[in-house]
């Protein structure tokens, strides 16, 4: 769909149409960067995240790497996060001294926040190219600065502008590829090497956005049609510089990890915990969804209704009550969208660019967990994009525009008010003496919770800072574990209790496993993994000996080591040996 020769997208910075700004537009806000960063700063300081990943074992896996001098371990060169740990390993050597003394001399915690650090930074760096390839399709200081405030107030990029993870810094630069593609002025070759380079980047953060290369190399044909020659030129070079950095990069990671056969990289391969889970259409529907708004439990509802749920019945005016609305709203905003750009020419090669970057994420997603806001990530920056062109677009009247503004901004104080601070703190303090618990117990110990909505583990895995984890504390593990280990919950169990006894620590289960049905609280989905129900994990560990308790009614039991323990125990190992247990993210 090319666009008209007058389009701005195709317009070179230099040109007149692209100068002739008004006077008023130019100095709408002086800087518009400084707008977009009191912005940001503003939402960092009065929001919270709900969940960020797994920072916690990101900086567990550097702090032990620093210690043990396992630099070139698998745990460090992760193949679907190739160069996190590693970036995580260089900052923390350099900064780790000026940074620890903030955290009480706790090195973990420090490292989780040098971690931090880089996606807080990765954050504005993705809005402020959405703002500058906004601009460039707009010459509108208005539009562009929306288009950057609703991507900044995304619920995925609100929690993973918080944590360690890779997924923003990786967006950073596949954004920044994106840009120099289709949205600068010019396709010099080396703007090519550059965004090749960049690209290559942003998959060695996070593997999936190889599938973005698309988008990257039709962005210049879609958004400046007309120059087939230059583009075959451009796009040889960018797969070039991609490719050649992407085989360096692997290439050294295998050296260092001393991978020499297929064999091998087969088992590297398998090592980056990729989660499988079953049900993908049906979690994409909410998955999609939770990119974008915060919804908290919602979805839970969602599947309570639909799953028929014997343990948490919801009626369909309950589930419109509770879950509904959100979910209504964002797939109008994106019909609102498509439509809106398609009846525009230059909307229509915006709304293709959109499409051809967002549909092989979808399919990613589907493919493996669906139900990961995260997934959807790398396609969400140009949906903005269109959003700032409608917003922009002279051809529709006032209400129209009004209505691109509203679907682009709906998100904003619903995410804004679920992720206040007070509102997040007080989700995680709710019950003093659980929170408590944990800090009772010995390091080398393991405290299992029943699921991964349990407070203890939001607590643990999503809030690094809070000072309660800046103690020594037993690991914190759910009973439900995900994807391909589902079928093995028994001998996983089996085999992290004995392992746990061998290193000298004790085991603690909640208390909620002996109920005969889960209370709605705990947020179990009867269903939601068909390989795993209810009935099976309370029949299991009832019949598990108790030791004395922690934590009060809704509080833990100590799995004693004892003879009779322990036979149990191995009598759920394959052959009854823990040799034969698998590595962590091993199969059997």
């Amino acid at each position: 769909m090319p666009l008209p020769s007058n389009s701005a997208a195709s317009l070179p910075s230099n040109s007149t149409a692209a100068v002739s700004v008004p006077a008023r537009q130019r100095g709408w806000a002086g800087a518009p960067m400084l707008w977009l960063a009191a912005l940001y700063a503003a939402v960092l300081a009065f929001t919270r995240p709900t969940y960020i990943g797994d920072t916690v074992w990101y900086a567990f896996d550097i702090e032990r790497a620093l210690e043990r001098g396992t630099a070139h371990s698998i745990e460090i060169w992760n193949f679907a996060h190739l160069l996190l740990r590693p970036a995580g390993l260089l900052l923390s050597r350099v900064f780790l001294g000026a940074a620890a003394p903030y955290f009480d001399g706790d090195r973990q915690t420090a490292i989780a926040f040098l971690l931090v650090a880089v996606s807080v930074l990765a954050g504005f760096v993705c809005a402020a190219l959405v703002q500058k390839m906004t601009w460039a399709v707009t010459r509108s200081n208005v539009a562009a600065f929306t288009a950057a405030a609703g991507f900044l107030c995304l619920s995925v990029v609100l929690n993973y502008s918080r944590s360690g993870a890779s997924y923003l810094p990786g967006l950073a630069c596949s954004l920044a590829s994106l840009y120099l593609a289709g949205f600068s002025s010019g396709r010099p070759s080396r703007a090519a090497i550059l965004s090749g380079v960049l690209a290559a980047l942003a998959a060695l953060f996070w593997l999936p956005y190889v599938v973005s290369f698309p988008a990257i190399l039709l962005a210049g044909p879609i958004l400046k049609p007309g120059k087939r020659r230059e583009d075959v030129s451009w796009s040889a070079v960018f797969l070039a510089a991609a490719g050649l950095t992407l085989l360096v990069a692997y290439g050294a990671a295998a050296a260092a990890v001393h991978v020499t056969s297929w064999s091998g990289l087969a088992n590297w391969i398998r090592s980056s915990d990729t989660q499988l889970r079953d049900r993908k259409l049906l979690r994409m529907i909410t998955g999609w969804a939770r990119s974008f708004y915060e919804l908290g439990n919602d979805a839970v509802y969602l599947k309570w209704y639909l799953f028929k749920d014997p343990y948490a019945k919801v009626g369909l005016l309950e589930l419109l009550r509770v879950s509904f609305l959100k979910l209504a709203l964002f797939y109008i905003s994106m019909g609102g969208l498509a439509v809106l750009l398609w009846i525009s020419r230059r909307g229509r090669a915006l709304l293709l660019l959109a499409c051809v970057a967002m549909l092989p994420q979808i399919g990613m997603a589907l493919m493996f967990e669906s139900g990961s806001p995260e997934r959807y990530l790398p396609g969400l920056p140009l949906l903005f994009v269109g959003f700032g062109y409608a917003l922009a677009n002279r051809d529709f009247g006032i209400r129209t525009r009004a209505l691109a503004a509203a679907l682009c901004c709906a998100h904003i104080p619903a995410n804004l008010a679920a992720l206040s601070a007070p509102a997040v703190n007080a989700s995680i303090e709710s019950d003093a003496g659980r929170v408590a618990a944990p800090a009772s117990l010995r390091p080398a110990s393991r405290l299992y919770v029943l699921n991964a909505f349990d407070g203890l583990f939001v607590l643990r895995e999503g809030h690094p800072f809070h000072p309660l984890n800046r103690k020594a504390l037993p690991e914190i593990a759910s009973l439900v574990p995900l994807g391909p280990r589902v079928p093995f919950w028994r001998s996983d169990f089996a085999c992290t209790v004995v392992s746990t006894w061998e290193r000298g620590g004790d085991v603690w289960v909640t208390r909620r496993i002996l109920a005969d049905r889960p209370a709605r609280s705990w947020l179990w989905v009867e269903g939601d993994d068909r390989r795993l129900t209810w009935n099976a994990l309370h029949g299991f560990f009832s019949g598990v000996k108790k030791g004395p308790e922690k934590g009060g009614p809704d509080g833990f039991f100590l799995v004693p080591h004892d003879d009779a323990t322990r036979g149990m125990m191995l009598a759920n190992i394959p052959g009854g040996d823990p040799l034969r247990c698998p590595a962590p993210g091993g199969t059997p």
